[in-house]
């Protein structure tokens, strides 16, 4: 399994909240990446998707109070119904075994910085 990639202040949208949300949640995708090399038992991934599952919808929703008034605003929030459709189809396919941990972490991390290079610096 790779290393996970350190945080990168280029990331950086240059507003306090969603920076440190996007910190918080990179850091859970590092702990699904340290508990995945670990290899700890299947319920204890499953138990760290829901957390980042939660913490994202969550961010998602700051983000989208943010918007309120901007004009790409329902862009914005049919690109983070998308984004959690993916997470969502990625989860089952882990708890129907055909996705491994190694896989997940390293899809949660590329899902997760293309939200950021594409649907939130740019926009910011």
């Amino acid at each position: 399994m790779r290393k996970a990639k350190q945080w990168d202040p280029e990331l950086n949208v240059g507003i306090g909240l969603v920076d440190n949300q996007h910190k918080i949640i990179f850091d859970l995708i590092a702990d699904l990446a340290t508990a995945s090399k670990a290899m700890a038992d299947r319920k204890v991934i499953d138990t760290l998707l829901d957390v980042i599952e939660n913490y994202v919808f969550r961010h998602f929703e700051a983000e989208e109070d943010l918007f309120k008034g901007h004009r790409h605003l329902s862009r914005h929030c049919l690109e983070h119904y998308g984004m959690i459709k993916e997470f969502r189809k990625f989860r089952l396919g882990f708890r129907n075994r055909s996705s491994s941990e190694d896989n997940t972490s390293v899809f949660l991390e590329q899902w997760f910085l293309a939200h950021i290079k594409e649907n939130g610096i740019p926009l910011f």
